[in-house]
């Protein structure tokens, strides 16, 4: 399961996760990365919005794909 999650330069990062093509094509319009090698999500935080809403926000969209 999900060891780390962390905001690092307006990114929400998650690792380590196991995605397939279906669940990382679901998150690819919000802008997610995700890195196979290294099991991280990267997912880019609305600008301006507080980081504490944009992070809940980003963990529901990734909740819903799992």
């Amino acid at each position: 399961g999900v060891t780390n999650v962390a905001v690092v330069r307006g990114r929400l990062v998650v690792q380590p996760l196991a995605l397939d093509a279906e669940q990382r094509g679901r998150l690819a319009p919000m802008g997610a990365v995700f890195a196979e090698r290294e099991k991280k999500l990267q997912v880019p935080l609305p600008y301006g919005e507080p980081v504490l809403n944009g992070v809940l926000g980003t963990m529901a969209a990734i909740i819903a794909v799992l």
